[in-house]
């Protein structure tokens, strides 16, 4: 979790080069129910919210917070991004979706989500 942090510390540094650690940190720790580490994650989805992009990146914030506040609203978007088909890339369309990867945490999505 430390080298998540840094990388993070570092993009602030040096807003040019910047990953999407800023919400694979969030969904590790709460898929992995990580919870020393929630009240941090927590802050740093709301830092860089402004930053998603893709579905995928969708996914992952909405689907963090609804796993470490088992929140059937977040729960809900996470769901529906999920089902998104095509990025809206005009020669992309495959790039940034929710894969099958997920399966297990739509699961999960899901059973918040009722």
């Amino acid at each position: 979790m430390k080298a998540y942090r840094a990388v993070l510390k570092r993009e602030d540094e040096f807003p040019n080069h910047q990953t999407t650690v800023y919400v694979d940190y969030p969904y590790i720790v709460a898929t992995q129910a990580i919870e020393s580490e929630y009240s941090n994650v927590l802050s740093v989805l709301h830092k860089y919210k402004s930053r998603l992009m893709f579905s995928l990146d969708k996914f992952k914030w909405h689907a963090s917070f609804a796993l470490i506040n088992n929140d059937p609203e977040q729960a809900k978007l996470a769901l529906d991004v999920a089902e998104v088909k095509r990025s809206g890339i005009k020669y992309h369309q495959n790039i940034g979706l929710v894969g099958d990867e997920h399966v297990n945490v739509i699961k999960v999505l899901c059973e918040i989500g009722t």
